[in-house]
């Protein structure tokens, strides 16, 4: 089966049966077809999905970063990128927020750049993705992505601090408000974004 990691703005529960709900309507339009099969050297780790458009299902894997085709039953591999490990649109900046890569930086990608890299994959050579990654964010954990007062804000889990951004429309980028040191996060389970408060679930 395929591993599901809901946006953390949503509760673990509810927002893993929407898109387990969308998984299914996609498998019911396939006629009950397998949606993805991956066999051998063609196997990949899956850590996270989630849809991009009605016909589009972004994969994130140990491998990298892919693109299943729902339609065609196909999948393409996004090159820029190294492991994926947790993935959500930021809808009013049409950008991915991203944790990848062997330091589990936290990343920024804007979803043009991924249609794009998708329409040039029957060329030799794909546009590799160049995120943009929070320097003072890595050694991610888990992130969660919402609004507070009306502003973006990411609230991102590391070994030892949670570190708060919020986005800085002077700047044009997110810049960090507050960091918290934790003992407790090798038992966190989610974050969640509720008004001017963030929430932490644990063990």
């Amino acid at each position: 089966p395929v591993p599901l990691l809901p946006p953390p703005e949503d509760s673990v529960a509810e927002a893993g049966l929407q898109l387990i709900a969308c998984f299914c309507l996609l498998l019911q339009k396939l006629l009950g077809n397998s949606l993805l099969k991956l066999e051998g050297d063609d196997r990949l780790d899956i850590n996270c999905t989630l849809p991009l458009t009605d016909q589009i299902v972004l994969v994130g894997s140990e491998e990298g970063l892919y693109a299943l085709n729902v339609i065609k039953n196909s999948l393409t591999h996004i090159p820029g990128l190294g492991s994926v490990f947790q993935i959500q649109i930021i809808k009013e900046q049409e950008k991915l927020l991203m944790i990848v890569g062997d330091e589990r930086a936290l990343c920024l990608v804007e979803i043009k750049r991924v249609k794009q890299s998708l329409a040039q994959s029957h060329l030799p050579s794909q546009t590799e993705l160049a995120p943009y990654i929070f320097e003072t964010v890595k050694g991610c954990h888990l992130f969660a992505a919402g609004r507070v007062d009306n502003g973006p804000c990411i609230c991102a889990a590391m070994p030892n601090k949670i570190t708060i951004l919020r986005y800085n429309d002077n700047l044009n980028k997110y810049c960090i408000r507050k960091v918290s040191l934790t003992v407790w996060w090798r038992n966190m389970k989610c974050l969640k974004k509720k008004k001017d408060k963030t929430r932490v679930d644990t063990n």
